[in-house]
């Protein structure tokens, strides 16, 4: 009877003790699992070391890894930090904190504000130009097709799928300088037919400086669609400095013709000029007009005659105009006042 007075007290101890480790064992899980799924702070730094107020945790950025493009040619740069892109012809790109300009991964350009922050979900910019000392060209072909120039070469790049993110360079002419410490540079692109077939040919004009930067060389270039897909060999329809391209049917035929304004050469052998190639299966000039000191070049029908004319603006701040006759010369010639721009 006595022993059952002394063991009642200690098993209602040991069955308080008992369920109290229930408890903490409980609590103590429950704790964990929420540290684990983030609900509640970690013990470690979850107060300041003066005062109570809880300290914030620290972000956690996702890593990026973007997919690689090695064997398109394109290097890609992660658009996480880029607030703005430009793909202006003449624009450059640049990732956040450079000042390199838009290129594929053997050559075009792109600019955005250094430091600044997206607000938008990630993004992906294709490096087409980079380390060239010139201005970069652009031409829009469609919104999948465009062709960039960026230093000694001229790329064409196409994106697909339809939609996608991806580009793929279909064409890359390289012009390589005729003397040693020259320089080349893409001075002038232009898509149209110029073959006649239907097909979107590319034409192509170089510059060549020395080291001191005068003219020494160049070439225009002719790069045909190939019938079953791709581009044949470039063809070289003339050795001269281009800076100005135009295309447009100047004669009776439906094939595009080529109208090209060059500099004069180094040595002051050829004046400058514009050529133009009668288009075809087989282009050549069938024209040229003295461009004096000429900057720019476009075609138009001025005295609306339905038959395109040459318009060249001069240095001086003049513009002359050579007027067609349909059949790719050019007899009529008039020019602004001084100083008048049109």
């Amino acid at each position: 009877m006595a022993g059952d007075c002394y063991n009642r007290p200690v098993k209602k101890f040991t069955a308080a003790l008992r369920a109290l480790g229930i408890l903490l064992g409980t609590w103590g899980l429950l704790f964990m699992v929420g540290a684990i799924a983030g609900v509640l702070p970690p013990l470690d730094g979850a107060f300041r070391a003066h005062g109570g107020e809880r300290a914030r945790r620290p972000t956690r950025k996702r890593p990026w890894a973007p997919r690689t493009a090695a064997t398109l040619g394109v290097e890609e740069t992660s658009g996480e930090t880029a607030a703005s892109d430009t793909t202006a012809a003449g624009t450059e790109a640049t990732a956040p904190g450079t000042t390199d300009t838009a290129e594929t991964a053997d050559g075009g350009t792109a600019a955005a504000t250094p430091g600044a922050t997206a607000t938008g979900p990630a993004r992906r910019r294709h490096i087409v130009c980079e380390g060239s000392d010139t201005p970069p060209l652009v031409d829009v072909v469609d919104p999948g097709n465009v062709i960039v120039g960026c230093g000694a070469e001229v790329q064409w790049l196409v994106r697909w799928p339809e939609g996608s993110d991806q580009l793929y360079r279909t064409l890359r002419v390289h012009r390589e300088p005729s003397q040693p410490n020259a320089r080349v540079s893409a001075s002038a692109i232009a898509h149209g037919d110029v073959d006649g077939d239907g097909r979107v040919d590319l034409v192509v004009g170089f510059l060549e400086r020395n080291a001191e930067g005068s003219t020494v060389g160049g070439a225009l270039y002719l790069v045909a669609a190939a019938p079953g897909g791709g581009f044949a060999e470039p063809l070289e329809l003339a050795p001269i400095p281009v800076t100005a391209l135009a295309l447009g049917n100047v004669n009776e035929h439906d094939a595009l013709d080529v109208v090209a304004l060059h500099r004069p050469d180094a040595f002051g052998r050829r004046p400058a000029e514009v050529w133009v190639f009668g288009g075809g299966a087989s282009p050549a000039r069938t024209a040229r007009v003295d461009a004096g000191n000429a900057l720019t070049l476009a075609l138009g029908d001025i005295d609306r005659d339905e038959k395109l004319d040459i318009l060249i603006g001069k240095e001086s701040g003049t513009a002359r105009v050579y007027f067609g006759d349909g059949t790719g010369h050019f007899g009529r010639v008039t020019q602004s006042p001084s100083r008048w721009c049109c």
